[in-house]
């Protein structure tokens, strides 16, 4: 028997429901109770009616794909089996319950035990806090070919269930976590999008999403769909149709002798590899740094589209407290000014920002395991701060000197760290306190006034040095050279070579007021005549 002459009493049951007069039950030939009873009779029988239940892919949200579901009903029971939903860390399981088909505003399906429906309410995804699990699905369409239901309690980002008759095999799960594992490796995580659903004159940029069961499919150039999924143990199964050159796609079927995926369109759309385009889309690891700044240039949850005119409007990104392996796609910002990097405790971040040639400040704060950055032909580079980043070994600012003006470099490696900005005539201010120094060059920084390389700040009671430094000298110290330099502060434990030694002597010829630190000691010959440099002293 055919549901429509149901679901067509069932909406005249809803205008009709609350009335009681007598007209009305003579037009229907029953009471409202009668009726209501009725339906609830028919949509039982329908969903009890395949011989082997029901099969669905179910999803809270719509920015994740769907869990394959089955689902039998009997004498007010249902089975439900499900697959293990890793996103909610759920395990395979079957389990039955109690239901009931209710009629409120209109026919409802209501779960009355706990089950994988509610076990998505709550659950904490990427961080976030997932509040869409249900147990009332309210009936869009039931027939005895299809039922789809329809989230009751979904204000918006509502979510279908649509379930078709299943058949025997269904139940048993075997194949479905050996497509999953095959289906990671369809599209590698690579930074950059190379991947296109190609099928004669059609091509376009494409990604599968495994981890969150999700096809972004390229519609126009900087613009793509979301399309959601289920794994079956063919491939995937999408949970709305997809049309691509024309085509109706509703399932990628796997091709194991390519490892990728071939659609059940007529010209068999597959996901290929292509390696020879120029660059269009990247998926940079701070996507959700960037996204507020120009989000029409993000046409997926990952994807940047390059060419987006409002990249060049940023000009200043900062990153605190994320563990990004790596920084690809920070060249597509064109104009950018200022980077800060706060706080990568568990990762060491690719860093390379020598193609931003409009940057002028930069900030390694914290970062643990970070051991290299590129700062190298930075023409409008300014001032850089380098601090408390103790597996940092060098930094190397020769090729990036024109306008530099501050450099601050604490804390990092304790054993060994290599300092050059020679060249830096701009440079006014050196910072460089507590590393294990092999190394320092200033040549050439002719406008220096302060060079603080020990760990002192002029007081007698800061901490002592807690580094091992080695290095024997500062190369390119030079009293001549640098006639503004007043302030010249050395580690304790550091050799005094003969560009620190003829710096001194050159300076007191010269009668200049230089005020120099050895160690956390002032030598200030009035209060301190033990720490003045003499001869001795240098021998």
């Amino acid at each position: 028997m055919k549901m429509l002459k149901y679901i067509t009493a069932g909406v005249l049951l809803m205008g009709a429901a609350a009335c009681t007069h007598s007209e009305i039950e003579d037009v229907f030939g029953a009471s409202p109770e009668e009726r209501i009873a009725q339906l609830q009779q028919d949509y039982n029988q329908i969903l009890a009616y395949p011989e082997y239940g029901w099969k669905g892919y179910y999803g809270s949200v719509n920015k994740h794909g769907g869990y394959l579901v089955l689902l039998r009903f009997e004498d007010g029971k249902v089975t439900i089996k499900s697959e293990a939903v890793g996103l909610i860390k759920y395990p395979e399981s079957e389990e039955t319950i109690t239901y009931h088909v209710g009629v409120k505003q209109r026919p409802e399906l209501v779960f009355e035990s706990y089950s994988l429906f509610q076990a998505w309410h709550g659950a904490i995804v990427g961080g976030e806090l997932l509040k869409d699990g249900e147990f009332v699905f309210n009936f869009d369409k039931i027939t005895q070919d299809e039922v789809i239901l329809k989230s009751k309690s979904d204000l918006k980002d509502i979510t279908y269930l649509r379930l078709t008759p299943a058949k025997k095999t269904d139940w048993s799960m075997t194949g479905l976590s050996d497509m999953e594992r095959k289906l990671y490796a369809v599209s590698p995580a690579t930074e950059i999008l190379n991947q296109k659903l190609v099928g004669g004159s059609y091509a376009r940029f494409v990604e599968l999403d495994a981890a969150n069961r999700m096809l972004y499919l390229e519609e126009a150039p900087g613009k793509a769909k979301a399309h959601r999924y289920g794994v079956s143990r063919r491939g995937i199964v999408l949970l709305d149709t997809l049309y691509a050159g024309g085509e109706a796609i509703t399932e990628f079927i796997y091709d194991e002798s390519r490892r990728t995926i071939v659609s059940d369109s007529p010209t068999g759309l597959t996901v290929t590899t292509d390696e020879n385009y120029p660059i269009e889309y990247v998926k940079p690891s701070f996507a959700d740094e960037l996204r507020p700044a120009v989000p029409e240039a993000f046409p997926t949850p990952k994807w940047m589209y390059v060419k987006h005119a409002d990249l060049k409007n940023v000009k200043r990104l900062e990153v605190t407290l994320k563990n990004y392996q790596t920084f690809y796609g920070l060249e597509f910002l064109p104009n950018l000014e200022d980077f800060r990097l706060v706080g990568v405790f568990s990762a060491n971040p690719r860093v390379d920002l020598s193609k931003n040639l409009k940057l002028k400040k930069v900030l390694f704060l914290m970062n643990t395991l970070l051991d290299r950055v590129d700062l190298s032909n930075l023409p409008e580079l300014e001032e850089v701060t380098c601090t408390s980043n103790p597996m940092l070994k060098e930094l190397d600012l020769r090729t990036s000197a024109a306008k530099l003006k501050r450099v601050v470099a604490h804390m990092n490696n304790a054993a060994e760290f290599r300092l050059n900005v020679s060249g830096a005539a701009k440079l006014l201010r050196l910072e460089a306190q507590q590393n294990g120094w092999t190394a320092v060059d200033i040549t050439g920084c002719s406008s220096l006034r302060e060079v603080l390389l020990n760990s002192g700040n002029s007081t007698e009671n800061e901490s002592a040095d807690v580094s091992h430094p080695t290095m024997t000298d500062i190369t390119g110290l030079s009293a001549a050279g640098m006639p503004l330099l007043e302030k010249l502060f050395v580690p304790l434990s550091a050799k005094l070579g003969d560009n620190v030694k003829r710096f001194y002597f050159d300076t007191k010829a010269e009668g200049r007021k230089v005020l120099m630190m050895y160690g956390h000691s002032l030598i200030k010959p009035d209060t301190h005549p033990q720490y003045i440099y003499t001869d001795a002293t240098f021998d």
